[in-house]
């Protein structure tokens, strides 16, 4: 938006220079057709002169003639004055606009240098996320398969100490078996004396 600001300006500054130029050309054509008029009136007033042969008369058209014209010429001087001015001012005008110019310029180049350089930040971002991503699904992927471990670990444990519980069972069992045996392996024994006493 600056820049077109600065566009509009550099275009109504070339405007007001074209103007300017008219204006001063028109200015020099009104100063010749001025030496033309009092040009003419001198002549006019010298016919009169012929004419009328009242000197008095002629140098009062002539100096009335003459105080127009300085009046003429006072005001096209006031008007070159008033373009030399605008000439200047539009001149300034463009100056500025063409600093402007080079300062969005050198913005521009470093607002672009800034662009390139967040992208390059972008696709390095880009790659580390797509990094990271691998090393989580490598991560998921290995806790998935510690997680299978370990459960047919607790698994392994749970049928161990099943097997180890059976195991304590069949063996009180078999204790009790063995106590049994010999309760009656004593019994046995016992009877035996008494008969070999009797």
């Amino acid at each position: 938006m600056k820049l077109e600001t600065l566009r509009w300006q550099l275009q109504e500054g070339e405007d007001a220079l074209i103007k300017a130029q008219t204006e001063l050309i028109e200015a020099h054509r009104q100063l010749q057709e001025c030496a033309q008029e009092r040009d003419k009136q001198r002549r006019d007033a010298l016919d009169l002169r012929r004419l009328m042969g009242d000197e008095t008369r002629e140098k009062e058209a002539i100096q009335a003639s003459n105080q127009e014209l300085r009046a003429f010429i006072k005001r096209a001087e006031s008007d070159n004055n008033s373009l030399r001015r605008a000439l200047e001012e539009r001149d300034q005008k463009v100056s500025v606009s063409e600093e402007c110019r080079s300062s969005m310029h050198q913005e521009l180049t470093t607002l672009r240098s800034s662009l390139r350089e967040l992208e390059k930040s972008r696709l390095r971002a880009r790659r580390d996320l797509q990094e990271l991503r691998r090393q989580v699904k490598v991560l998921k992927c290995e806790d998935s398969r510690q997680k299978q471990e370990l459960r047919e670990l607790q698994a392994l444990m749970s049928q161990e100490e099943q097997e180890e519980e059976e195991a304590r069972s069949e063996a009180f069992s078999l204790r009790q078996k063995v106590l049994e045996c010999e309760a009656g392996r004593e019994a046995a024994l016992n009877e035996v004396e008494g008969l070999q006493v009797c």
